[in-house]
């Protein structure tokens, strides 16, 4: 009965090393080159681990097999803030949101003798609320602009002035800074 389920298997596909396969062109999603940008202004009111206090906190971000870690705050109570508020990273993610896969933001206490234990994590399963295409945006805006155009009113209002009196009186004794003035009005 073993030998009949053998026969009724597909071929395996290509080994890229053992036991790695590689996934059929037919199967893998289309990739793109895709930038994440991550605003991490600081960590505030970060419990304690393991009965100890978060005394070196740093934000370490995964997404697609590329890892991007923030400066460490060495003193939090004091500064809570980073000192780069933006992390930049470059992953090839599938076009399709459904094949995405998550960011994983985790915040780790960079503790003495290189212990780093992970104090708190955070899992985003999509990025499609957080996607823009730049090119298309500024389509948007320049259409919602025209928009707000057309919205204002046609009249025209207009305003006479004459410039040969003074507005106020007294602009003709006091300069700007409320100095006698030099010039002559005429």
């Amino acid at each position: 009965m073993v030998q009949s389920a053998d026969l009724d298997l597909p071929y395996p596909p290509p080994q890229r090393e053992a036991n790695i396969y590689m996934v059929p062109q037919g199967i893998k999603p289309v990739l793109q080159r895709t930038a994440i940008e991550i605003l991490a202004w600081g960590l505030r009111n970060v419990k304690s681990y393991q009965l100890s206090s978060v005394s070196s906190p740093s934000l370490l971000v995964e997404c697609g097999g590329q890892v991007v870690q923030s400066c460490v705050i060495r003193n939090p109570k004091k500064n809570p803030n980073f000192d780069v508020s933006v992390l930049f990273m470059e992953v090839r993610l599938p076009r399709e949101d459904l094949y995405c896969p998550p960011i994983v933001i985790k915040v780790i206490d960079n503790r003495p003798f290189g212990r780093k234990p992970v104090v708190g994590q955070c899992t985003i399963p999509s990025l499609e609320a957080f996607c823009c295409d730049p090119y298309t945006e500024e389509a948007e805006i320049a259409a919602i602009q025209q928009d707000d155009v057309s919205i204002t009113p046609r009249d025209d209002v207009l305003i006479e002035i004459d410039d040969k009196e003074p507005l106020i009186p007294i602009q003709t004794t006091l300069g700007y800074f409320g100095f006698p003035a030099f010039a002559r009005v005429l």
